[in-house]
Order: C-alpha cells, then sequence, then structure tokens
C-alpha cells in the first residue's frame, strides 16, 4: 500500500493526468499479476496413512470405534502423548479419521 500511495503523490505533484493514469493502470496490472500467482499455485498433496498410523489410531480410539463414539480433542491429545506416532498428524486430521472408521463401522453393519 506504501508504494501505491507513493506513486499516486508523485504523479499528483508532476503535470498532466496522463502520468497519474498511466501509474494508476500499472498499479492495476501489479494487482492483476499477484492474483494470477496465486491461482497458479501448486495444491496441497494429502499424506497418506501409514499402516503404523493406523494400528496407532485403532489401538488408541478402540473404545470410541466400538461405542461409536466420536472422537474429543482430549482424547487425540491422550492418544498423541501415548502413540508419539501421531505427533506427526493435527488434532483435526485424527478426529476426522476417527470419525471416518466410527461412520465406516457404523455403514458395514
Amino acid at each position: 500500500m506504501e508504494k501505491f500511495e507513493k506513486v499516486v503523490i508523485k504523479s499528483l505533484t508532476m503535470d498532466g493526468c496522463h502520468e497519474f493514469l498511466f501509474n494508476l493502470f500499472h498499479i492495476l496490472s501489479l494487482f492483476q499479476m499477484k492474483g494470477l500467482k496465486k491461482a497458479t499455485q501448486k495444491r496441497k498433496t494429502w499424506k497418506r496413512w501409514t499402516d503404523a498410523e493406523m494400528d496407532a489410531l485403532k489401538r488408541a480410539f478402540i473404545l470410541n470405534i466400538s461405542r461409536g463414539v466420536y472422537a474429543q480433542k482430549a482424547d487425540v491429545l491422550k492418544a498423541q502423548h501415548n502413540f508419539p506416532i501421531l505427533n506427526g498428524r493435527p488434532v483435526a486430521q485424527i478426529t476426522s479419521q476417527v470419525n471416518n472408521l466410527i461412520r465406516k463401522g457404523k455403514k458395514e453393519t
């Protein structure tokens, strides 16, 4: 924003409206280019759950899965403490995976 203010102040001190419009169009083109960079950024790839992670997940949440009770944040933190392999995953991902396992179990029965 500072660049914009400097260009506007500089162009207002110069003679003619032509300089001001030229600078304004230049600034607008910079904003458009910035938007294009965001659109072409590579999407994040998902990290697959390893067999060891899934085993730890099932062992930590066996009661939740068997009873059909969705995982809470406190449960996830306790599981991360007991199974250090789960520390590489955020709480939301672990919660979602456990909840998906519960839904999968309900669907099969």
